[in-house]
């Protein structure tokens, strides 16, 4: 009887510890996401977009017309599904919307 006693009470103290690790690492994550610091599988894929093709169409931007930037965003948009929208400093549309 009493090694059934000591037996589940390291159970109990073993089953508490898990859920409490389980009940940080969900609130962590959470966290973590929030803050920016994992990015989710949207965010990854943005950045992604951005570190391949920001700098080539910056240089579109100052370099070539509007119409050739917008066959450049098309060409992203039919590769990646990412729509993207370039503004100029007051807020108006470089290419045009569509």
């Amino acid at each position: 009887m009493r090694e059934r006693k000591l037996f589940q009470r390291i159970f109990l103290w073993f089953l508490g510890a898990m859920l409490l690790m389980a009940l940080v690492s969900v609130l962590l994550t959470i966290f973590m996401t929030q803050q920016g610091i994992i990015l989710t599988g949207q965010q990854e894929a943005l950045s992604n977009a951005l570190d391949r093709n920001g700098k080539r169409l910056l240089e579109l931007v100052e370099t070539e017309s509007p119409a050739r930037l917008r066959e450049e965003i098309d060409r992203i948009r039919s590769e990646t599904g990412l729509a993207i929208f370039i503004f100029e400093g007051e807020g108006v549309p470089v290419t045009g919307s569509t």
